[in-house]
């Protein structure tokens, strides 16, 4: 944002979700109430206690301390595991030590890497967009979320519009058009033929034009 001189926004949700900050002036101050809800979640006080039950399965190498959250645990799959090998693995583990966590796997769209994120159970970006939108008690017409990978995919199955750019994984673009089919909410997910920021530009003309076809019936 100080690079290329982006306007601040209010709000910023951050590690896959599991944590929101508020701005207030230039400090950013993090959101205790949501704080508490995403810890109630996990049942534990913290991630860093998922790190060492976790580093030693085949096929996980935990990323750098500075992509860790306070709620997110975070680790790179080797590609010559077998992925779905390597999340039953880390299941496995959970359901032993009872930990009430999820998993969220997705590929680094630039470098092709596999990432896992270990979450608290039913949070995630979609949770965090939730919160936000009742927060400002805004209708689901007037949320855009944009998203290009596997840990956007919750966020972009819930009834707000939504636009998965042009340049996510051809998978995910398969995967989610089953989903929001089967969900009835094909009018609100668009998938834009743009990449990156370009595609969030052609998601609101869609929408532009959609919200004026509707009013001219």
């Amino acid at each position: 944002m100080s690079e290329w001189k982006l306007p601040p926004p209010r709000f910023l949700a951050c590690d896959v979700g599991s944590s929101i900050y508020e701005r207030a002036g230039k400090v950013w101050h993090t959101i205790e109430e949501y704080r508490g809800i995403v810890r109630e979640a996990l049942g534990l006080q913290a991630a860093a206690e998922l790190l060492p039950l976790l580093s030693d399965l085949p096929g996980l190498l935990p990323q750098e301390h500075e992509r860790q959250g306070e709620f997110k645990a975070s680790f790179y799959v080797d590609v010559r595991y077998p992925k779905d090998q390597v999340l039953q693995g880390v299941e496995k583990v959970l359901r032993e030590k009872k930990i009430r966590g999820s998993l969220v796997f997705s590929i680094d769209p630039l470098k092709g890497q596999g990432l896992l994120d270990v979450l608290p159970r039913g949070v995630n970006k979609g949770s965090a967009l939730s919160f936000l939108a009742e927060r400002l008690d805004l209708p689901p017409e007037r949320v855009l979320f944009a998203g290009d990978s596997g840990n956007d995919r919750e966020a972009l199955r819930m009834p707000y519009l939504g636009v998965l750019v042009g340049n996510a994984p051809h998978l995910l673009r398969q995967v989610l058009g089953e989903e929001v089919r089967g969900l009835g909410l094909e009018k609100t997910l668009h998938f834009a033929e743009a990449r990156y920021s370009d595609g969030v530009l052609e998601a609101l003309d869609h929408f532009t034009w959609l919200e004026a076809e509707e009013e001219d019936r």
